[in-house]
C-alpha cells in the first residue's frame, strides 16, 4: 500500500513571529477597534433625533469627510508672478 499524505501544514509550524511583529500587529488590532466605536458613536449620534440638529450636521459632514474625503478647496490667483520669482523668494540668500 503506498503512503498518502494526511493533512496540511502542521499547527504552530515554521518561524515564531517576532515580539515588535506581534506587538505591532496588536496595535493595529486596537487601532481598528477604536476607530470602529467612533465611527458607530459619530453615526449613532447623527441619527439621535433628540440631539441639535446642528450636531447632528456636523456628525453627518464628518462622516462623508472621513468616508469620500474632504471637497478640494478652489483656489485663485490673480498675479504676475512667475516660478523664478517664488524660487527666488522662497530660497535663503546665498553668501559670496
Amino acid at each position: 500500500m503506498r503512503w498518502m499524505p494526511q493533512g496540511g501544514k502542521r499547527p504552530n509550524s515554521g518561524r515564531k513571529k517576532l515580539p515588535e511583529t506581534v506587538f505591532k500587529e496588536q496595535e493595529l488590532a486596537y487601532r481598528v477597534d477604536q476607530a470602529r466605536k467612533s465611527f458607530e458613536f459619530v453615526c449613532k449620534l447623527r441619527d439621535n433625533p433628540n440631539v441639535h440638529w446642528g450636531l447632528r450636521l456636523d456628525a453627518a459632514k464628518d462622516i462623508q469627510d472621513r468616508i469620500f474625503g474632504k471637497p478640494k478647496q478652489a483656489l485663485e490667483h490673480s498675479g504676475t508672478l512667475n516660478l523664478e520669482q517664488i524660487l527666488a523668494e522662497s530660497s535663503p540668500p546665498v553668501k559670496s
